[in-house]
């Protein structure tokens, strides 16, 4: 894997197996959510506004995990 090889602090993935691959390696995994969220949170974007964004894409969010994400 090559984010091991590489030894990054964390690996941008949103697959779940190659989530899962990851995690069992030890590396720190993020998703798209993770980090629009984080880039929310340094007021880089307007998290709502990309979430909406994001629906009009082929991109599948559950809808308790947006609701959980916008704190609703």
């Amino acid at each position: 894997m090559l984010a091991a090889e590489l030894r990054t602090d964390q690996l941008i993935v949103n697959d779940r197996e190659g989530r899962k691959l990851a995690e069992e390696r030890g590396i720190i995994v993020i998703g798209t959510l993770g980090v629009l969220n984080e880039a929310a949170r340094l007021g880089l974007l307007d998290l709502r506004a990309c979430a909406a964004r994001l629906q009009t894409t082929t991109f599948y969010v559950g809808p308790e995990v947006l609701k959980n994400l916008l704190g609703e």
